[in-house]
């Protein structure tokens, strides 16, 4: 299987994954999306939409020169609205692994989110948003049962 395949296979299993969090949250969670978790002092929103603007930033306006906004979690009030942007995320994901589906190891620079220029293989990048998302996905789900709810299985491989 060539290595693209295998990173867009992958990537499907963390969009299962997302669903389960963003299904509970839509089930569960949907008035309280915008309040703040004294624990983390985010909200929901927050760390969602921060997560989405992380795979922006460093897919699109680091790796490929594109300059996408970010988004601001205050106009993220429901779950369908995050899961439209997590849509134009994964557009845009998909356009990163299709641009550099032969090139995961060749070095590519671009400014990071403090203004440095920097340099970083695709795969290094996809890895960083990969395991970006599943670190904020474990706070999230602290974030539910902090909210009195048990939380789901959000695995990737789940039972």
């Amino acid at each position: 299987m060539e290595e693209i395949a295998i990173l867009q296979q992958q990537y499907q299993m963390i969009k299962g994954s997302r669903e389960v969090v963003l299904d509970f949250a839509a089930q569960h969670l949907s008035d309280l999306l915008q309040v703040p978790v004294p624990a983390f002092g985010k909200s929901i929103a927050y760390l969602l939409v921060h997560n989405a603007n992380v795979y922006l930033h460093w897919t699109a306006n680091f790796a490929m020169q594109f300059n996408r906004e970010y988004a601001n979690e205050n106009a993220f009030t429901s779950i369908s609205s995050i899961r439209e942007l997590y849509s134009m995320v994964d557009l845009m994901v998909d356009t990163f692994l299709n641009h550099y589906r032969s090139k995961l190891n060749e070095v590519v620079s671009g400014i990071t989110a403090n203004g440095q220029n920097e340099q970083s293989t695709p795969l290094e990048i996809f890895t960083h948003v990969i395991t970006h998302e599943f670190h904020h996905k474990g706070q999230l789900l602290s974030m539910f049962r902090l909210l009195g709810h048990t939380p789901p299985d959000a695995d990737v491989i789940r039972f």
